[in-house]
């Protein structure tokens, strides 16, 4: 339950409400040897540690606290079999080494990630690792590469419903490759499609998908 709330917190952009439940709930699934329920919190521990590295300063001292997490997660992953776990630990290391131009690591962890991911035949997990890999060529300006990384994501989201998230990372993705090729009309759209699933989900990410597209250059009148 705690859990739950705190991701509910977490999606509404409230990290220290989440943080404040997945802590208390981390400490009950200590105390009772719960290791499935440890290391789904210390995942998404992770995560708010991960959203404040990369939005509060990428000072090294922030660094180490998601990858604390995260590592700690992989351990556990790797000793209980959790395949889920696992994968979903390499896409945010991935895309947290990513953040310091480490790329060769980077590329290291979603090909382990995405091979367990397709072996699994988990979906989500290969959404997660392709958005994660599309990131990734994408600082690297592979835009080839990086937008056939989104339309599989795409391709892939397209059965879970119109208001689905991974359809939302996709179309926000598809607008960065459009915006870095200069087709500002793409971008646009791309980036109008991910806003309306974010807003249909109240999701956090809607203001910063709004401010990008009020900053890019104005589509000609019709």
């Amino acid at each position: 339950m705690l859990d739950f709330i705190g991701v509910l917190h977490y999606e509404q952009g409230d990290f220290p409400l989440a943080e404040r439940f997945f802590e208390e709930g981390l400490a009950l699934a200590r105390q009772h040897d719960q290791r499935q329920i440890v290391t789904n919190l210390l995942q998404n521990l992770g995560q708010i540690a991960h959203e404040q590295y990369k939005n509060q300063g990428r000072e090294d001292g922030r660094l180490s606290r998601p990858l604390s997490y995260y590592e700690e997660v992989q351990a556990l992953a790797r000793q209980t079999g959790n395949i889920d776990a696992l994968v979903g630990c390499l896409a945010q290391m991935s895309e947290l080494v990513s953040l310091r131009d480490d790329f060769a690591l980077a590329d290291a962890l979603t090909a382990e990630g995405l091979d367990l991911a397709r072996q699994a035949k988990a979906n989500a997990w290969i959404i997660s690792m392709l958005d994660v890999r599309a990131g990734s060529f994408l600082d690297r300006h592979d835009l080839a590469s990086a937008r056939q990384c989104y339309e599989e994501l795409l391709d892939l989201a397209s059965g879970q419903g119109p208001d689905a998230l991974p359809r939302a990372i996709a179309y926000w993705g598809l607008a960065h490759v459009a915006e870095a090729e200069k087709d500002f009309q793409a971008a646009h759209a791309h980036a109008e499609a991910s806003l309306a699933i974010l807003k249909a989900r109240n999701h956090f990410g809607r203001k910063e998908v709004s401010a990008w597209i009020a900053s890019l250059p104005p589509l000609p009148s019709t």
